[in-house]
């Protein structure tokens, strides 16, 4: 993507956004008629259209603009407003505003189309942040009446106006009979009097299901639910439930999913039970453990399915779900999983992981200076694996058109491409959808984000999407797909896939830390760098450190609002400028020196390549304070040191070899020392990096070299520790560094 381009249309957005601010209030002039917006929408379709024939590789724009809540109030708390009293750059707080759609919707950067109220006022409407997969006919379909809550009306970027949705629960779908629908926007059919019984309703919600239309599906089978009764001759409401949760679980509501199916286990002390009846309470007791699976409520979910086994002896499906979940449940208790067949899974497009969630070795509370955090339950050796959770949400490279959209943030001068906005999308319907999920995430830190009341109505919970995409910016972690690429600056890389982990977004940041992530397809693998206390606090590293500390600061403070002040920070801090600087200047020329000696190509003979490397790390390490950096890494030395480590070797000094790998070791703070062939090692400061795993090798290497088998073995095994620490476990470790 040309990040220019859009770096252009964040700074244009914002020069439209301040020129529409200075309308506010002001009631709209030369507003167009119904003609005159039904044809401007056809000749944007067309144009749309015309650029993807063509071959215009076009990108969706969303602009994330002035921030606002979404309303929290019932319908019924909602006085009527017409489209002629909107006024501009307004959130109309208290009202509602009812209209029907009479054109054909257009999907750009938001779903588009043309409204009119019940006095037959015109105007446009525009729809944002609906969710993925909803064609632009299922968002506003023509000839839909809706409400719209507490209306924002707006400025659009074309000079017109527009009725703006941001919130997706401030937009209601009504069916006509209801009393919030003005005389002039009911059909001919709905003034008859013409109304569907409930079975109907459970037959059109059929057919949409078996179109794959599950959205559709569970609006028929809603509207059959209301007509229902309390009788214990009104079955169908049985079977609205049942259907309405597997349609609920094909959209990914798991936790309405859950509550639909259990609703529609018909009780015991009803006296119409039959084999049938008990063949559709196995049904529902199924479903019920599905959609509590994906929640991974594994107790509950494996309950369910030992009574569809109970009710129906022999259901394969219910056998296989009963397995899996047992899995599921070793899992959680245990941390023990395939980790190989994890990692081929995440080789393959099937990055969607099932797992379950390993936390029990953790805690989050809150500290004393940085909010919350997470603590150790119980004393942890170094390597061993901390916790292992699932994504809430995660938008990967190869998910549909992820790399074909971006979002421009007004309120933060932030943009963020292909990734981003499709995780957000997804994060705010599963908010939405599954109350109890929600809870969790709305507790994340989203930088001081004005918070709106946890409202839930109807089962959905009021959602602000500008306080989700708050959160999600920061706590959002960039997520390698295959477990082969290592996780390096997270700010860094944009072209990544994205995701959110509720627990480990708990961790808080320190240069050093004591535990590292690494990621398998969705799911987040972290381990200890070092032996952890119970009670200690968990960190680990939100961005590398980088020899400018004052740049590093200030990027940490535009992106996560703190500035670090770790054992590592603070020695840079305690270190004279004009030291740094030249530090800063050193590792220039070791960087120039290290292009130009590849071992491919040296710029001189490899001795005097050897002797240059030396001289440039000795006046390197003299930059560093002892009396500051004692004990701590040194990072400007660790890709020199490992050079040396390269060079020797191929001039078979293997005790240069061992001196230089030793240094490798400590500039990341492994002190290695060897007595009587036993290995001990010192890494109370250490950061984990897969320099370090070559570096043992290396050493290892020499050590076998000169028949010291036990040692070799000892630091072998240092190495898979450290590696396994990297990439969340030994997989591919003997492919690359052997046996």
């Amino acid at each position: 993507m040309d990040h220019e381009r859009f770096r252009a249309a964040l700074e244009k957005a914002m020069e439209n956004h301040k020129t529409a601010s200075e309308r506010k209030g002001q009631k709209p002039t030369n507003k167009p008629s119904r003609a005159d917006l039904e044809l401007k929408l056809e000749l944007q379709k067309r144009s749309h259209l015309d650029d993807k024939f063509d071959g215009y590789s076009y990108v969706s724009q969303t602009v994330i603009g002035h921030a606002y809540p979404p309303c929290i109030l019932p319908l019924s708390g909602l006085r009527p407003i017409l489209i002629d009293e909107l006024r501009l750059e307004t959130v109309h707080r208290g009202r509602v505003l009812v209209v029907r759609t009479f054109a054909s919707p257009l999907h750009v950067q938001s779903v588009s189309s043309a409204v009119e109220d019940g006095d037959g006022n015109v105007d446009r409407i525009s729809v944002y942040n609906f969710e993925r997969g909803l064609k632009a006919e299922q968002v506003l379909p023509k000839g839909a009446v809706f409400a719209i809550n507490e209306p924002y009306y707006k400025v659009a970027v074309d000079g017109g106006y527009t009725i703006r949705v941001d919130h997706p629960t401030d937009i209601v779908h009504l069916r006509e009979e209801d009393v919030l629908v003005p005389t002039g926007l009911r059909s001919k059919r709905e003034e008859a009097g013409q109304e569907e019984t409930s079975a109907q309703w459970k037959t059109k919600g059929n057919a949409a299901f078996g179109a794959r239309d599950y959205h559709t599906a569970v609006d028929c089978y809603s509207a059959g639910l209301a007509l229902c009764g309390d009788s214990s001759e009104d079955l169908v409401k049985f079977d609205l439930f049942r259907n309405r949760a597997i349609a609920n679980i094909h959209l990914g509501r798991y936790e309405t999913g859950a509550a639909d199916a259990e609703a529609a286990i018909i009780p015991n002390s009803w006296s119409v039970h039959t084999a049938d009846y008990a063949k559709k309470n196995s049904k529902a007791h199924y479903r019920a453990g599905c959609a509590l699976y994906h929640l991974q409520n594994y107790e509950r979910a494996k309950q369910h399915f030992e009574k569809v086994v109970e009710t129906t002896p022999g259901d394969a499906d219910a056998l296989r779900e009963l397995e899996r979940t047992s899995h599921r449940l070793h899992e959680q208790s245990t941390g023990e999983y395939d980790f190989p067949a994890m990692t081929a899974s995440a080789y393959t497009k099937r990055k969607r992981l099932d797992h379950a969630n390993f936390t029990v070795n953790v805690e989050i509370r809150d500290t004393e200076s940085k909010g919350r955090g997470l603590f150790a339950a119980k004393d942890i050796k170094a390597g061993q694996l901390v916790l292992c959770e699932k994504a809430f949400c995660v938008a990967f490279d190869s998910d549909p058109e992820a790399a074909q959209t971006v979002v421009l943030n007004l309120n933060t001068n932030r943009m963020a491409l292909g990734r981003h906005s499709i995780r957000l999308f997804n994060a705010v319907h599963k908010l939405i959808h599954n109350p109890q999920q929600a809870q969790r995430f709305l507790a994340l830190c989203d930088g001081g984000y004005p918070r709106t009341d946890h409202v839930v109505m109807d089962g959905k919970v009021m959602v602000d999407t500008f306080q989700t995409q708050a959160a999600l910016e920061l706590n959002g972690f960039a997520c390698p797909s295959v477990p082969d690429v290592m996780v390096t600056d997270p700010t860094s890389q944009l072209g990544s896939s994205t995701g959110v982990w509720l627990t480990p977004a708990a961790i808080n940041h320190d240069c050093i830390g004591n535990v590292n992530r690494a990621f398998i397809g969705d799911m987040m693998v972290v381990h200890a760098t070092k032996d952890i206390s119970q009670d200690e606090e968990l960190t680990f590293r939100y961005k590398n450190p980088s020899f400018d500390n004052d740049q590093f600061q200030k990027d940490l403070q535009e992106s996560w609002k703190f500035r670090c002040v770790c054992a590592l920070c603070t020695a840079e801090a305690a270190t004279a400028v004009s030291q740094r600087k030249k530090r800063s200047e050193t590792a220039g020329d070791v960087q120039k020196f290290l292009e130009t000696n590849d071992f491919e190509s040296f710029d001189e003979t490899p001795e005097a390549a050897i002797m240059k490397a030396e001289k440039l790390r000795l006046k390197m390490a003299k930059l560093y304070d002892e009396e500051h950096f004692k004990g701590l890494p040194r990072l400007a030395l660790q890709d020199l040191d490992l050079w040396l480590c390269m060079a020797t070797t191929e001039q078979g000094s293997h005790e240069k070899v061992r001196s230089a790998a030793l240094d490798t070791l400590s500039d990341l703070d492994y002190e290695v020392k060897v007595n009587d062939e036993k290995v001990t090692i010192d890494q109370q400061n250490c950061i984990a990096d897969e320099v370090v795993v070559k570096g043992v090798m290396y050493l290892a290497a020499s050590y076998l070299h000169e028949g010291q088998d036990q040692v070799a073995e000892q630091l072998w095994e240092l190495a898979v520790q450290v590696y396994k620490i990297l990439f969340g476990s030994v997989v591919g470790f003997e492919e690359r560094y052997g046996s």
